[in-house]
């Protein structure tokens, strides 16, 4: 029997160790010199809603899974709103057209966002988890761009902020519902054999212009919500300008985290208008403030649902009213309220809008007879509410047909609209002032 020898073994369990401690370093650890290769080369919107990224020094398949989607920020150095956030929508995928199963080596990706970029506007992209080859760089990644033209975009260096693109009325993007557009146009025709035709209306102009003074932005609004039914006439008429204000709720935590907060900002709007019914026989003068909370989106990856509350005040003074005793009264009101949206579908989406109003002094009631007279029907306080969903299949970005329901009260005349169903044609967008 042959005697081990034990330097030999030794020796032997020496190498293995030297071989085990190289190996770990080739695939755990990078030099100084090769951290400072890790970084993004090049950023290029292909088209507006899907990034290509290059980097410097390629990764391998677990790299890329191991850098989840919700790691990937996305940031607009311009933007104002706060409600709809820039994300990656799916799992980012190699961008040389390989198989993802493919072990080799690559340098670009893909990554799928929820919305288009916008000309002008300057971006950052951030992400902290990424390795190349498992090798982590000391700080997280960071590249700037900005879009200068559609379907393109410049890469290198350090992002300059253009100058606003001159406000363009004319220049539309597609918008939710109806909290969310600056211009809203719905028509609804109703009718039968032997009765006559009824048509009704809701209509919204607000168009805001981006300020550099304490206001963000300030903007005329115009609202109506009439219809020629008796049962079903809110007779609801608003005027007036809108000063806002937008505050972002800061973190304290890391800033490359993902956002997982249920408050994400506080928008402020100041509404000095009028108010009265669409023949001006009922006529307030109202400044009213409104405080909205900016939820995080809600409804996973593809944000399926929004929800923005609000709460606000109404004072005011009667200019105009049919019933003597009741004109120049003082007017008080508080408010509570909320908007939701779901989205079925990329064409099918379910929108509620609710409303109630606190009446802190007393106000009269009217009803219309069929000379379009107001007949006033009571004088009292309380609380006032009015709810309208909108079941919506859209044809196009702008346009659309609409299932509507509607019950409750709206001022000056807080007629009843008594559980009233439509069907019509609506035409909604956000412009490109702000």
């Amino acid at each position: 029997m042959r005697t081990v020898n034990s330097k030999a073994l030794i020796a032997v369990f020496g190498a293995a160790i030297v071989l085990l401690a190289l190996f770990g370093i080739a695939v755990g650890q990078c030099s100084d010199e090769q951290k400072k290769q890790l970084k993004i080369d090049s950023v290029t919107p292909d088209p507006m809603d899907r990034l290509e990224v290059g980097f410097a020094k390629g990764l391998n398949r677990t790299d890329l899974q191991n850098a989840a989607e919700d790691t990937w920020i996305i940031v607009d150095v311009m933007a104002v709103a706060i409600e709809n956030s820039i994300r990656v929508i799916e799992p980012p995928i190699r961008g040389d057209h390989h198989p993802p199963s493919d072990d080799d080596a690559f340098g670009t990706i893909f990554l799928y966002l929820n919305q288009p970029l916008k000309e002008g506007h300057a971006y950052h992209l951030f992400q902290s988890s990424l390795t190349f080859k498992g090798c982590k760089p000391d700080a997280p990644l960071d590249f700037g761009w900005v879009v200068k033209k559609k379907d393109s975009g410049s890469s290198g260096g350090p992002p300059t902020v253009p100058k606003p693109p001159k406000p363009n009325f004319f220049s539309r993007s597609k918008s939710k519902g109806r909290a969310d557009s600056n211009v809203y146009l719905s028509g609804e025709i109703e009718g039968a054999k032997g009765t006559k035709t009824q048509f009704s209306t809701d209509t919204k102009i607000d168009v805001p212009f981006a300020t550099r003074t304490f206001f963000d932005e300030i903007g005329p609004t115009f609202d109506l919500k009439a219809s020629t039914s008796k049962d079903a006439d809110a007779d609801s008429l608003n005027f007036g300008v809108k000063l806002r204000h937008v505050h972002n709720i800061s973190r304290d935590v890391d800033p490359l985290a993902p956002d997982h907060r249920l408050l994400r900002g506080l928008v402020w709007d100041l509404l000095p208008g009028i108010e009265s019914d669409r023949r001006f026989k009922n006529t307030n003068a109202l400044l009213g403030t409104r405080l909205y909370f900016v939820p995080g989106p809600t409804g996973g990856k593809h944000n399926l649902i929004y929800f923005q509350p609000f709460i606000g005040y109404e004072i005011g003074k009667n200019l105009r009213n049919p019933v003597s005793a009741a004109e120049h009264q003082g007017i008080s009101r508080g408010l509570v309220g909320g908007s939701f949206y779901l989205k079925i579908s990329s064409s099918t989406s379910f929108q509620l809008d609710y409303i109630r109003r606190f009446l802190l002094r007393r106000e009269t009631f009217f009803t219309e007879d069929d000379n379009k007279k107001l007949i006033p029907l009571a004088v009292g306080k309380g609380p006032r509410d009015y709810l309208k969903s909108t079941f919506e299949y859209d044809f196009s970005d702008f346009a659309g047909i609409t299932i509507n329901y509607e019950y409750g009260r709206l001022p000056p005349n807080f007629e009843l609209v008594n559980h009233k169903f439509s069907f019509g044609l609506v035409y909604k967008f956000q412009t490109a002032n702000k």
